[in-house]
């Protein structure tokens, strides 16, 4: 590598692989003789500069893996909520539905209404007439 920014952008860019290989060699020495086996361009970082950026990249995996989490559920969140306005409109359209045969039934309980109240009037004026 050129540059130590190189070198450590090379590891954040192979980190899991270079984490991974870290937790199963269970040493930075071992570690680093089998991804200069695994991963070539290892042979260009020293392997102070390696050991030295070993525990940066160890909080920035934790940090990045805490922000694809965060995206996972965002994401989650996102489908939820795009359900959630699905069944919204969904929703407002039968209230709406009800709404107009709630207004309908009012308007025909109105005209039974009118039509009972004259038939009593009827029936009222006909019991008159029989007594």
């Amino acid at each position: 590598m050129k540059s130590k920014i190189n070198a450590f952008q090379f590891m954040i860019d192979n980190r899991k692989v270079i984490i991974e290989t870290i937790n199963k060699s269970l040493s930075i020495p071992k570690a680093w003789d089998q991804l200069r086996k695994d991963l070539p361009g290892v042979k260009a970082i020293k392997f102070n500069t390696f050991k030295g950026h070993v525990k940066a990249l160890n909080i920035i995996n934790d940090i990045m893996n805490e922000k694809e989490e965060i995206m996972r559920d965002r994401q989650k969140l996102m489908q939820e909520i795009d359900i959630i306005r699905q069944e919204k409109n969904e929703l407002e359209t039968m209230l709406g539905k009800v709404r107009r045969d709630n207004k309908e039934n009012l308007e025909q309980l109105s005209i039974i209404e009118e039509q009972k109240k004259s038939i009593e009037f009827e029936l009222n004026q006909v019991r008159q007439k029989i007594t």
